[in-house]
């Protein structure tokens, strides 16, 4: 009887979600819940069909998922001479401090020009201006469900994240961890300039308080692994008085800079006029001997 109670209350709280953001079945659908920037959230992950699906999982920066998220397969981690048994943080290319709307954000690259990933500040106000609720500990699909102002709902499913292993091992585990992580597009910029293996994530716990001793959100600024592979959950590409404007990655990152991170000439071609020592040239460690 009390499974066919949850049964019920999953397929309940499912409508109500349709019901009240998503005008139809042809997603993805941009949901306005009220929020004071005007951001709209989509009501469903990159590569999922609808919002009860966990859609595709990427590392920080690709656009691509795979079957393992390792430093090997990381497209954005160089070590020297290939040995990635010693991990520099000297040897993740720098990719901006903000990717949204480059060609780094997965978000952009396959939904179009009116999507992004989500910034930092982006989630900040999320969980500043929505209710979030989990569903019910029973529940066959886990997750969050955020209110905005306005009373419009998007579902966040609690998928996991892979994280030097394989995508396939994830599928089991999210079942019993029943934790939720999201891409955000913004880089960790509390440490040297250029040391810049972490990224920020949204991360949350997808069972109800009765059931477990801690907030459902601990910390909103959650800092991971960029090769990790985490869900990504688009927003309409906006500006707003929050300091969401998009950044051009590339640029940011071009010229040649000191491992401090002072930048010593715009064009990487002088790289030969400079004395030996370590240099970032376009976002990538080289070695002048």
């Amino acid at each position: 009887m009390r499974k066919l109670f949850y049964t019920i209350l999953l397929t309940t709280v499912s409508l109500v979600i349709h019901a009240q953001s998503c005008p139809d079945g042809n997603h993805p659908h941009a949901i306005d819940l009220g929020l004071p920037s005007g951001t709209k959230w989509a009501c469903c992950n990159v590569g999922a069909d609808a919002p009860m699906q966990y859609g595709e999982y990427f590392s920080w920066g690709e656009t691509v998922q795979k079957e393992e998220y390792t430093f090997e397969t990381y497209s954005y981690y160089h070590p020297d001479n290939g040995d990635y048994s010693i991990i520099s943080s000297l040897d993740w290319d720098f990719l901006g401090e903000d990717i949204g709307g480059t060609q780094y954000d997965a978000a952009y690259v396959n939904w179009g020009d009116d999507w992004r990933m989500p910034s930092l500040s982006h989630i900040k106000e999320l969980i500043e201006y929505c209710e979030y609720k989990p569903m019910p500990a029973d529940s066959e699909i886990k997750g969050l469900v955020f209110t905005g102002p306005n009373n419009q709902s998007i579902f966040m499913p609690a998928g996991y994240w892979v994280y030097q292993g394989k995508l396939k091992n994830v599928f089991n585990t999210r079942q019993n961890i029943l934790l939720g992580y999201y891409w955000t597009s913004s880089q960790d910029m509390d440490y040297n300039y250029f040391y810049r293996d972490l990224a920020f994530a949204l991360e949350f716990n997808a069972v109800p308080l009765e059931y477990y001793i801690h907030e459902t959100i601990d910390n909103v600024e959650v800092c991971e692994y960029r090769l990790g592979g985490m869900n990504v959950r688009p927003i309409q590409n906006v500006t707003s008085s929050i300091n969401m404007v998009q950044k051009d990655a590339t640029s940011s990152s071009q010229g040649i800079f000191t491992i401090q991170g002072t930048r010593v000439s715009d064009d990487a071609n002088h790289l030969s006029q400079l004395p030996k020592g370590i240099y970032i040239v376009n976002g990538r460690k080289v070695v002048v001997k």
